[in-house]
């Protein structure tokens, strides 16, 4: 007689909990980046350390033509027209962690009786 599987409520428990610790992290990692955008656009300074921030752009044209607009009036006249249309400049924030430096070169392993 063969045992039947089972789905355990631990497991379902497991995926709801954290279902809901995402939703929690990622609203707060969105909140916190936007707070971060308006500060670095503003040319707040970020406090030296280990790590960095930096807006990263991206350029968007709102695109009017098609590839057949290409295909009949050429590459030319499509560059032509999408010079007339603004640029929308998108801004995400970026941040970098940057290596520690090793110990001994602040001098953080020296004992008292070395220096």
């Amino acid at each position: 007689m063969r045992t039947p599987i089972r789905i355990m409520q631990a497991e379902l428990k497991e995926v709801s909990d954290l279902e809901r610790e995402l939703a929690w992290k990622e609203q707060r990692l969105k909140d916190i980046k936007e707070n971060l955008l308006v500060l670095l656009r503003e040319g707040v300074p970020i406090e030296p350390g280990r790590f960095d921030a930096r807006l990263a752009t991206r350029v968007g044209r709102p695109v009017p033509w098609k590839q057949l607009f290409v295909e009949r009036l050429g590459q030319f006249q499509a560059d032509m027209l999408k010079r007339q249309f603004k640029t929308h400049v998108y801004f995400e924030v970026e941040v970098v962690e940057h290596a520690v430096p090793p110990l001994w070169q602040a001098g953080a392993g020296e004992t008292g009786a070395q220096s």
